[in-house]
């Protein structure tokens, strides 16, 4: 995928990607992928030059860089200013990115679980459906050996892929060959060059990915501006051809195509001439005709072409004559620009063309654009006399279909002019440059319109600037702004529930509730556990869909119990039956189905729960709390739940696992080959698991011993990161860096916001401090990671840390010590090493618990009340040090360490912290969202 932006002094950027997937069954490594790219011109003039090493991004946001001739990365020292918004790092989440053929199939020693597939297919089942194995149980998996780590003498390669290290020794089965019948493989290298003049280079990077994860190689380089001023001031349009290819070894073979392309191609809009009169201009070692422009095109080949303009047609060199050009046979159309393919095609990539092509889909066939069913007969097919039609215009008639030229279309017995500005077209190539060929559901064809945001004028179509943004503020009530990556701007898209029909946002029929509130008076909008969609439902005592209720039949209630709560069945002597009673005794009074409190606490202590508490919290009035390991809205209180504790739970991708701190007898408690877990967090209140699936855009949530696994929340994500629960106020913090923002759904009725989205970069980790009503989050912007904090309803925003900070990724909050830690991954061009570092949760006192190696990439994070444990995605195992005396622990091993990387990290305690806020027993109702405002209050949503 090309993409194309400016710096600050205007320079042109471009930007190559190049997509890769592991889709499974096996971790990938030993990947190396050769890149060919057009540094210079043949005569050594400066083309797209390299201000930075190419690099690897990771979906799930690692990045290293790729190998390359150090001597091509900025030689001329040119001056590229710091740039506010990072360029290319929002590009695997658009849908629609080219997908790169580099293979699927692999044979890597290092990366070789077959040994393990049976015993991970059965785990599945065991550990999803049975009692977790008690301690010395037959049943049990066996535990890792302890094994001993030394950290002296420790070396790493600078700048390269790091092979994954251990700790004491290697848990991958040895191989069985013997030593003779092993292959050895020679190193791939990256080339060097000498002189001055490289014309088009290559360059390596070794790829190591895990089941269901992606990566982009992300090339940035500036279109530099000397040369095009002084050697191509004349040419028209330039195309630059980036190439990939996959390197098969011994140990990769490549499934399908090994090599695939990326292209920008630029527009030069005001050209300098200076051919003699009567003469062509000069295009490589050609005069072009008169009439036409010269294309220079920069690939495995650098080729000039004379290219007649728009309303000519010829040769380009030895003729350029007036008239519309007929589509060549070998004239390919991308259909991945403008989705031209008919209702029956597909568009997909052919090697033979090196494009992508409308490819009629299985049972049916035609050209792409018009695809008919396989029993289809043109033979038998009978059309119009074409009677209809005006002057010479005829339909052109295949597969049952009629069409029509540019400017005209098919009335069902011939062809007639378009008059109302949307001629009928097949491709966006039948439109003005201007224009795209859509399809339009009023005239049920399709037509060329101006794109979105644009609005057709007598001078084309031009601007109108509805879709700009910098926030919501700026959109219409049904859109939210967002940033859109291939664009390089945030714009106004439709919200969660709408859609986009003729340049408007409009309801979606099939929205829930809560966008089209369409329930009947007696019906509450109430979200599905099972869908997350909101649904009306009628309330006690009626019956019917939700959007029509009506008063049920009255059956006694000793026979239908549907009382409220806080309501009693009680016989009613006046009616001569049995009816539901609110608890007057209490001070609850409704109609028997709804109940609720007529005085607070303070003037009838009865209305609290047994198991709860009257408080003032600073003075804002009376209200029930459940006691300490009691939960509730104070009203009525439960017990908490009992669940075994004090172990982690580490996010390895494809699985959750239980790691004791002991390391032995680790298991996994929940494991998919088809999610990848990021974040994870405690709803230690209700005895909960809560994940990230970032590869199924939803959250995840489970029992502790990963028993009654199910979706909690899906639409909306992007690619939802870091997770931190507020089990005291009943809310979920997530970081979505697709969307560029911070969300908090509410863990009773699923309502959400986003309290955070302007000025963020990359947010990754989160984590909150109930008690002090913050969030904290870390956002590993490329060009100004920070580690920032905002009262939980999104108030008060702080930036605790920018400075002496690399690659910050996963935070937590120690409750012991009233403190905030965060892992950062270092930078070494900024000479920052790895690290742990901690600061107070007010934002003062920062300290660096703990300096690592060059090498080390810290990911997770969790704490307990003597250490600060992480996880690494070099290093296997959970690592651990003292956190006031800095002092390193023993690795803590567990099972399927070498399946994928680690993410997050979270410490199981058998019981929450003893600590509460102002929104504990839900203040503002069951259908609202009580967020801490940081100062001992709370904001209702």
């Amino acid at each position: 995928m090309g993409d194309l932006s400016v710096t600050p002094d205007q320079s042109p950027i471009v930007s190559h990607t190049y997509d890769l997937a592991n889709l499974g069954p096996f971790d990938v490594g030993h990947l190396v992928v050769n890149f060919s790219w057009p540094l210079q011109d043949k005569s050594g003039h400066w083309l797209l030059y390299l201000p930075q090493i190419p690099y690897i991004q990771y979906s799930s946001g690692a990045r290293e860089i790729c190998e390359i001739d150090p001597q091509l990365i900025n030689p001329l020292d040119y001056n590229l200013q710091r740039r506010s918004k990072r360029q290319a790092e929002n590009y695997f989440y658009e849908d629609d990115s080219e997908q790169s053929a580099l293979g699927s199939v692999y044979d890597a020693t290092d990366y070789d679980y077959s040994h393990l597939t049976q015993q991970l297919l059965s785990m599945t089942e065991d550990y999803q459906t049975e009692d977790q194995p008690s301690a010395g149980s037959e049943d049990q998996p066996p535990a890792v050996e302890d094994q001993m780590y030394d950290f002296a003498g420790e070396e790493y390669d600078d700048g390269r892929q790091l092979s994954d290290i251990n700790a004491g020794g290697s848990s991958v089965e040895e191989s069985e060959f013997p030593e003779s019948e092993r292959v050895t493989q020679t190193e791939i290298l990256a080339p060097t060059y000498t002189g001055n003049t490289f014309s088009r280079i290559n360059f390596i990077c070794r790829v190591s990915l895990a089941v269901n994860e992606r990566a982009s190689v992300n090339i940035e380089s500036i279109l530099y501006p000397s040369t095009m001023h002084d050697h191509y001031s004349s040419v028209a349009k330039l195309t630059f051809h980036s190439t990939a290819e996959a390197i098969e070894t011994d140990m990769v073979k490549v499934s399908g195509s090994s090599k695939v392309s990326a292209v920008t191609e630029l527009t030069i809009l005001d050209p300098v001439y200076s051919q003699g009169p009567g003469r062509g201009i000069i295009c490589g070692e050609k005069e072009c005709h008169k009439y036409a422009f010269c294309h220079m095109m920069f690939g495995e080949i650098d080729q000039p072409i004379c290219q007649c303009p728009d309303g000519f047609v010829g040769d380009g060199e030895s003729n350029c004559d007036p008239g519309v050009a007929t589509t060549s046979p070998t004239t390919v159309i991308d259909c991945r620009t403008d989705n031209p393919c008919g209702s029956n095609a597909q568009c997909i990539y052919q090697a033979d063309s090196s494009s992508y092509v409308c490819v009629c889909r299985p049972g049916f066939h035609g050209d792409g654009y018009i695809c008919a069913d396989e029993n289809f007969s043109e033979s038998s097919q009978t059309y119009p006399d074409k009677s209809g039609s005006v002057g010479d215009m005829e339909p052109e008639c295949r597969f049952g279909a009629c069409t029509c030229g540019s400017g005209y279309r098919y009335d069902g017995s011939g062809c007639v002019r378009e008059v109302q500005g949307s001629p009928e077209c097949r491709t966006t190539a039948d439109c003005r440059p201007d224009q795209q060929c859509s399809f339009n559901s009023f005239s049920n064809m399709r037509t060329c319109t101006c794109e979105y945001g644009y609005m057709e004028t007598s001078e084309g179509c031009m601007s109108d600037q509805r879709d700009l943004c910098s926030a919501d503020r700026d959109c219409q009530p049904e859109q939210v702004c967002q940033f859109a990556g291939r664009e390089g701007r945030r714009r106004c898209e439709c919200r969660i529930g709408f859609l986009m029909e003729n340049q408007r946002c409009v309801q979606n029929p099939d929205a829930g509730c809560d966008i089209l509130k369409n329930c009947d008076s007696s019906a509450e909008c109430v979200p599905n556990p099972d869908t997350g969609k909101y649904e009306c439902r009628c309330i006690n005592g009626f019956v019917g869909n939700g959007t029509v209720c009506e008063r049920s039949s009255r059956i006694g209630c000793n026979v239908l119990n549907n009382c409220g709560k806080f309501a009693s069945c009680l016989f009613d002597q006046q009616d001569r039956g049995y009816r539901c009673f609110c608890d007057t005794a209490r001070g609850f009074d409704g109609d028997g189905y709804s109940c609720s409190p007529v005085q607070s606490c303070g003037e009838n202590p009865a209305v609290c729960d047994p198991n709860s508490d009257c408080v003032n919290p600073y003075g804002a009035g009376h209200g029930c709390r459940c006691k300490f390991n009691f939960f509730g809205d104070g009203l009525s209180c439960e017990p908490s739940p009992k669940y075994e504790g004090n172990f982690l739970l580490v996010a390895q991708g494809i699985a959750l696992i239980k790691v004791p701190f002991s390391g032995r007898g680790s298991r996994p408690v929940n494991i998919k080959s088809n999610q990848l877990s990021s974040g994870v967090d405690l709803d230690c209140s209700r005895g909960k698991i809560i994940w990230t699936d970032t590869k199924n855009k939803q959250i995840n949530i489970a029992d502790v011993d990963g028993k009654n696994a199910e979706v909690f929340i899906s639409g909306g994500f992007k690619f939802p990161e870091g997770l931190a629960v507020d089990w005291v106020s009943r809310n979920l913090f997530v970081t979505d860096p697709g969307t560029d923002s911070i969300e908090v759904i509410s863990l009773e009725n699923k309502m959400r916001f986003r309290i955070l989205e302007e000025n963020l970069h990359s947010p990754r980790g989160v984590a909150v401090h109930p008690m002090l009503g913050k969030v904290y989050w870390t956002d590993w912007d490329s060009y100004g990671p920070k580690v920032e904090m905002a009262n939980m309803d999104g108030t008060g925003r702080e930036t605790l840390v920018d400075f002496m900070i690399g690659e910050p990724n996963s935070i937590a909050v120690d409750y012991f010590s009233q403190e905030v830690c965060w892992t950062d991954a270092g930078k070494k061009e900024w000479d920052i090493k790895p690290k742990i570092d901690c600061i107070s949760a007010s934002g003062s006192g920062r300290r660096t618990v703990v300096e690592l190696s060059y090498g080390e990439y810290p990911y997770g994070i969790a704490i307990t009340q003597n250490s600060i444990l992480w996880t690494d995605w070099k290093k296997k195992y959970v690592h651990g040090v003292d956190k006031n005396s800095g002092t390193r622990q023993k690795p803590i091993p567990y099972m399927l360490a070498n399946i994928g990387k680690p993410y997050d990290l979270v410490n199981v305690p058998e019981e929450c912290p003893n600590i509460a806020n102002s929104c504990q027993g839900q203040p503002c109702g069951m259908n609202r969202m009580c967020l801490p405002d940081g100062s001992g209050g709370h904001t209702c949503r």
